[in-house]
């Protein structure tokens, strides 16, 4: 198995899709033929899975939906990736970050969950992150300009010429010595996700901020390339993928959400 970051952009090509599905359950927003319990999510998620797998690159579930139903939740986390399968991509949205003797800890619960590739906070220095990285065959997509509206607060502190994510994408950049380090770059700010592209050119990109919080596509797309070309790509979207219809026809409704997006990212990058 090569490097992840070879990988994800192999598997681009290969289902000519940069999809990540995320995977954010809400018990009570299941439809309502479904229980809002433990029981109801697993349908739910499992049935999201197998309709929109033709059109998606990637599955991301967030760990705070699952870790919300306790032991029943872990159970199904633990199921995703024989569900998923071997030709699509699991990341875990767990934006871990912490001191080395605990991050040993996460990164084999990364392992024993099966996940290609985590999300990480590196804000308490590369010691929070470093342990991630160590398995060239497993990503860690490292939060750089987060797509939340509160995130500037913080990564766009700093040296004006130089604030703290771009901080970051440089020092992203340099520890990327096994070719499985990626950023988390919001589709909420366009020129942050250009600059920190030409900052780490070489790096994987998660993409969040497409779909119900209203990045634009067309002009994400044109920044990720940065007169580069398109670095290996997830574009996530969750709420307008999986909510995508709140009846009986839910997943039907999931597939044409997601073959939606893919349709459209697909056209946008023939003209980049």
């Amino acid at each position: 198995m090569g490097p992840f970051n070879r990988r994800l952009a192999a598997l681009n090509r290969s289902v000519d899709s940069l999809v990540c599905v995320g995977l954010d359950p809400d018990p009570q927003r299941l439809p309502a033929d479904l229980p809002a319990d433990a029981g109801g999510v697993e349908r739910f998620v499992l049935a999201v899975i197998d309709a929109t797998a033709g059109f998606a690159c990637a599955f991301k579930p967030n760990l705070g939906f699952y870790l919300a139903m306790g032991a029943a939740g872990a159970r199904l986390l633990e199921s995703l990736r024989e569900r998923v399968g071997p030709d699509r991509l699991l990341i875990g949205d767990a934006k871990w970050g912490d001191i080395g003797s605990t991050m040993a800890g996460y990164a084999r619960a990364r392992d024993a969950f099966g996940f290609d590739a985590v999300t990480a906070s590196p804000y308490m220095g590369w010691e929070a992150v470093a342990g991630l990285g160590l398995d060239p065959a497993r990503g860690v997509f490292m939060v750089c300009r987060s797509s939340n509206p509160g995130g500037g607060s913080v990564q766009l502190a700093g040296d004006t010429a130089e604030p703290i994510y771009l901080q970051l994408a440089r020092q992203a950049a340099a520890a990327n010595v096994h070719d499985n380090c990626g950023l988390v770059l919001g589709a909420s700010d366009v020129d942050s996700l250009r600059n920190a592209r030409r900052a780490a050119p070489r790096l994987s990109v998660l993409l969040p901020g497409i779909g119900a919080q209203g990045g634009d596509l067309a002009a994400s797309l044109d920044a990720l390339a940065a007169d580069l070309g398109p670095p290996p790509t997830l574009i996530n979207a969750s709420r307008s993928i999986i909510y995508a219809g709140s009846g009986p026809d839910f997943a039907s409704a999931a597939a044409t959400a997601a073959q939606s997006m893919r349709d459209r990212i697909n056209s946008a990058l023939t003209g980049l």
